[in-house]
């Protein structure tokens, strides 16, 4: 993922981008760093927005929010997913 990162950036595919950010927050969420994978998470958000693509929105909504919710922020985590849910 690291590798693939710079390559969609470097060819301005932001939905591709955004998918490898996303999943090097699922990564780093699996190996326990939780605040590494909020900063990926973060990053894709606002890029799957931009391309209008909801599947991709979703699902990182629904990443950050089980990340809040692991953390034991409970509240934090039900408003990440209630904002997935209509998506």
């Amino acid at each position: 993922y690291n590798q693939a990162l710079p390559l969609f950036r470097a060819v301005g595919d932001r939905g591709g981008e955004a998918a490898t950010l996303n999943n090097i927050g699922s990564v780093y969420n699996s190996l326990g760093e939780k605040q590494e994978a909020l900063k990926y998470y973060n990053q894709a958000l606002p890029l799957t927005r931009a391309v209008v693509d909801r599947r991709g929105e979703a699902a990182t909504l629904n990443n950050i929010g089980s990340v809040y919710n692991s953390l034991g922020e409970k509240q934090e985590a039900l408003k990440y997913y209630n904002q997935a849910l209509p998506l």
